[in-house]
């Protein structure tokens, strides 16, 4: 009997850490499969575009701590594979996914008679391409309400389409859903919206434009910060689509809008003031750039972009994408540098929505904001980049 106490004992321990370490597998189990729903949860949430923003609000607002974080690691691991899959030079990049797409590219946006009017006597068509942040959405809305807001010109028609990658920033993110809720033009691939990733937001747009636009539309690439005179844009566009076809060249131009790029040198000083254009010689190792356009504002055709964007697939990654796309894969593709058109007049100008914003709020503060004959804001000094004819739309 005195021995059979210990062995209960004995038992009864053994027992009662077995189920001690049951009911810890149990909890832990289940703190997992909490853990694995919730992250599967956030990639629906940003991998869809059909979710809608009052789903986002909910998790975010039921978890917001969580929910940040998780967005923040799903960001940096993107980032990684961005790092690993797209940046180096031994891998053929893959395609891009898209979070968001525009909309209405493919409808004629007309309301009334003489508007349908001009719709049918459109005789060429571009979309341009504006690389833009998630979280810039006063820089597009500048864009908005100035050059983007003419959709017909003389039988022409340019769309604006803006190209942000994938933000740290749930806020951020509804914000961007809702915006693109009212406007639908905005276009997410699944890459980081950080700086020193633009080459490759460029190329989402560039795949997108191949996979999604007619072989005989035009293409632009532009930054937020640019304002463009589309009347300038649309006669220097009419003259080398005339002459592409009276010359019967093989191919359409690409015209730097903005400013044409030659004799330009690669930045060597990696902490210097114009850091972020540092390029190592490992990177690139010749003294000068090939000739090319700076990358604020650019043109050319849909069949030039198929050709470059398949060049850009197997090419090493350069991160100043305007000498890498209008430089070093139009130099692999054999085109010359004389198909590089640098217009007789400025086209685009670089930094000036930011300012036209403020001297249109200064303006409305001053003296109160009149609207034109065709719904557009007139304010003062800004005339000349927010006032459209009112001859056209």
């Amino acid at each position: 009997m005195v021995l059979f106490i210990p062995v209960c004992l004995n038992v009864l321990c053994t027992v009662m850490n077995l189920l001690t370490k049951i009911r810890l597998a149990i909890v832990f189990l289940i703190c997992t499969m909490s853990s694995f729903i919730y992250w599967m949860q956030m990639a629906h949430l940003l991998g869809s575009q059909r979710v809608g923003v009052l789903e986002l609000q909910q998790l975010r607002n039921r978890r917001t701590v969580n929910a940040s974080s998780a967005l923040v690691k799903l960001h940096d691991r993107l980032t990684y594979d961005f790092d690993e899959k797209l940046i180096g030079y031994n891998f053929v990049r893959p395609t891009f996914q898209f979070l968001l797409e525009p909309r209405n590219l493919h409808t004629q946006n007309c309301v009334d008679d003489r508007c349908k009017q001009m719709h049918s006597n459109v005789s060429w068509c571009m979309v341009n391409f504006v690389k833009s942040k998630a979280s810039h959405q006063e820089h597009r809305n500048d864009i908005r309400r100035t050059w983007a807001h003419k959709l017909y010109l003389n039988g022409s028609r340019m769309e604006t389409v803006f190209i942000v990658g994938m933000s740290r920033n749930v806020t951020t993110e509804m914000l961007l859903r809702q915006e693109h809720e009212m406007y639908g033009d905005i276009l997410q691939y699944d890459g980081p919206d950080d700086y020193k990733y633009v080459p490759l937001k460029t190329m989402a747009g560039m795949q997108w434009a191949v996979d999604n636009l007619p072989s005989n539309h035009y293409y632009s690439s532009g930054d937020d910060d640019v304002m463009v005179v589309v009347e300038r844009l649309k006669n220097i566009m009419d003259f080398y689509i005339n002459i592409t076809e009276f010359e019967d060249w093989a191919e359409f131009p690409i015209i730097c809008t903005y400013r044409t790029m030659e004799f330009a040198r690669p930045y060597r000083n990696s902490t210097g003031r114009y850091k972020q254009w540092y390029i190592a010689e490992s990177e690139y190792k010749w003294p000068f750039y090939p000739r090319g356009c700076f990358g604020g504002f650019y043109s050319t055709s849909i069949r030039v972009v198929k050709q470059l964007l398949a060049a850009a697939r197997t090419t090493p990654y350069l991160r100043v994408d305007d000498v890498w796309i209008t430089g070093v894969l139009r130099v692999k593709l054999g085109m010359p540098d004389n198909m590089v058109i640098e217009p007789p007049e400025k086209i685009a100008f670089h930094g000036v929505g930011q300012l036209v914003s403020k001297l249109a709020a200064k303006e409305k503060a001053k003296n109160g904001t009149t609207k034109a004959k065709n719904g557009t804001v007139k304010a003062g000094k800004v005339k000349y980049f927010a006032i459209k004819p009112n001859t056209e739309m």
